[in-house]
């Protein structure tokens, strides 16, 4: 029994990190880029926010009355939701262009295939099987972490629940989805594809070779830069611990898959337990310390 427990382990989990390093630019090149992706950015989110409040201007000169009756909440909402969408997919288009200047592909750089686990079907499985591993981790860590964090910090803040509360009907549909679809993809593109893959690169060269040694030591510097910048950019004190967990385990599942897609998986499993949480809540049931990543 325990060898066959040992090689279902060795068939979900490999020894060693896995990723390949095949990304063209170190941290300093990648900050260059990032300058002019985060232009790209600014325009795609603010000119269609732009139009929107002019469209809905000239609807309140036209029909005054259909106007009168739209939430302004709720559409200030969904104008930050369509802006978000258009800002990022301008920004990756962006990077997507100046990776096929570097002659590689947006799939090879990000690993968003199964190769490295088997490839179609059978790397597809294992992806899904060590994306459920980790998140029963994550079930036994999570809530414990939220609460550690609530007897030393206080209250923990969620700014994406917060957010939530506040939603219904379409709207939440529309933050369930943007929460369970459209993060995973975008967030880890952002910090396990680009910016770990870019600390990576940068901590196996120069200074910071001699300082770390060895690949290895480089690779867990990466991961655990990138998990402190991925906690930062949710802007929440509080939430930092459980957020620096979460993108620690999300970069360790990806370097021992070398799939992004397993990366993925695992952060939409976290994404739509909160959100079941949070219509649960909504309903009146307790919530048991869940959190959006």
């Amino acid at each position: 029994m325990l060898n066959i427990i040992k090689k279902i382990w060795s068939f979900v989990f490999p020894r060693e990190f896995v990723l390949k390093q095949t990304f063209p630019w170190n941290f300093g090149q990648l900050t260059k880029i990032e300058l002019q992706a985060i232009v790209a950015y600014v325009i795609g989110t603010f000119v269609p926010a732009f139009l929107i409040v002019k469209f809905v201007e000239f609807l309140g000169t036209q029909w005054p009355a259909f106007v009168a009756t739209l939430d302004p909440f709720m559409l200030t909402v969904a104008t930050t939701f369509i802006s978000f969408l258009t800002g990022f997919g301008s920004a990756v288009w962006w990077l997507i262009k100046k990776l096929h200047e570097a002659n590689l592909s947006f799939r090879d750089a990000m690993s968003l295939n199964f190769k490295t686990l088997g490839g179609g079907f059978l790397g597809f499985l294992r992806a899904l099987l060590m994306a459920g591993c980790a998140y029963g981790v994550i079930m036994l860590l999570e809530p414990a972490i939220v609460q550690l964090t609530q007897h030393f910090l206080g209250s923990v803040h969620d700014p994406a629940a917060e957010l939530a509360k506040n939603l219904n009907g379409p709207l939440f549909l529309g933050f369930a989805l943007l929460a369970v679809v459209g993060a995973p993809i975008f967030e880890e593109i952002l910090f396990r594809g680009f910016l770990m893959n870019a600390l990576r690169r940068t901590f196996r060269e120069g200074w910071c070779r001699k300082i770390l040694r060895t690949d290895s030591n480089a690779d867990y510097a990466a991961m655990i830069v990138q998990a402190l910048a991925f906690a930062g950019a949710h802007l929440t004190l509080t939430g930092s611990p459980v957020l620096a967990l979460m993108g620690f385990v999300l970069a360790m599942v990806y370097m021992r898959s070398g799939s992004l897609y397993t990366a993925m998986m695992l952060h939409a499993m976290n994404n739509a337990t909160a959100v079941v949480q949070m219509y649960n809540a909504k309903h009146g049931v307790a919530l048991v310390g869940w959190f959006f990543i």
